[in-house]
């Protein structure tokens, strides 16, 4: 399992401009090809402290893998995801 923390802080008060500012996470073989992509946060997860969230890496046991945060921030305000804090838990 993989974890991490992330935080947003964000001015958008659009419901639809929320939704198109995303942090997504992108998970790459060896040959950097993405083979999963999991949505992780939008605007609308604005808060005042980080979150914990876990992805499921368990298919990519004995894999090179290389794991990419990816966030898009469109107009209708400023977001900012901060991420901190991860862990790999291979049991």
């Amino acid at each position: 399992m993989l974890s991490y923390w992330v935080e947003v802080n964000s001015t958008v008060t659009s419901p639809t401009k929320e939704a198109e500012n995303t942090l997504v996470l992108d998970i790459l073989n060896s040959s950097g090809t993405v083979v999963q992509t999991v949505p992780v946060a939008t605007a609308a997860n604005n808060g005042a402290s980080y979150v914990e969230y876990t992805t499921n890496v368990r298919a990519y046991i004995g894999d090179t893998i290389t794991v990419k945060f990816v966030a898009t921030e469109i107009s209708g305000g400023d977001t900012a995801f901060y991420e901190d804090d991860n862990a790999l838990n291979c049991d």
